[in-house]
């Protein structure tokens, strides 16, 4: 980032900046998997995709099917109990006719 920041246009690097990475290869062999040059453009866009997925799994509902009212369950048993030959979708549109 110092090499970028000192020469804007087109980045130069000088002997020390060289001597750096002499360095970080000796001590360093397997750099080249974790060593990646971005601008930094590209690593907001990362925080705010990061963010916005964040933010996104925390304000989803936790899933499955909601739950139906204690006195809707009740009164689907009593209509069944009442009523032993009726189906599932009998009971339903009685209960749409509420």
């Amino acid at each position: 980032m110092a090499v970028y920041h000192r020469t804007r246009p087109k980045p130069t690097v000088r002997w020390p900046d060289r001597l750096c990475w002499v360095g970080l290869r000796l001590a360093w062999p397997d750099r080249k998997s974790a060593l990646v040059i971005v601008r930094p453009a590209t690593v907001i866009a990362w925080h705010r995709r990061r963010f916005a997925w964040y933010w996104t799994r925390r304000s989803r509902p936790k899933g499955g099917r909601p739950q139906v009212d204690a006195d809707v369950r009740l009164l689907t048993r009593e209509m069944a109990r009442a009523n032993p030959l009726w189906g599932a979708p009998r009971i339903q549109g009685e209960l749409l006719k509420l």
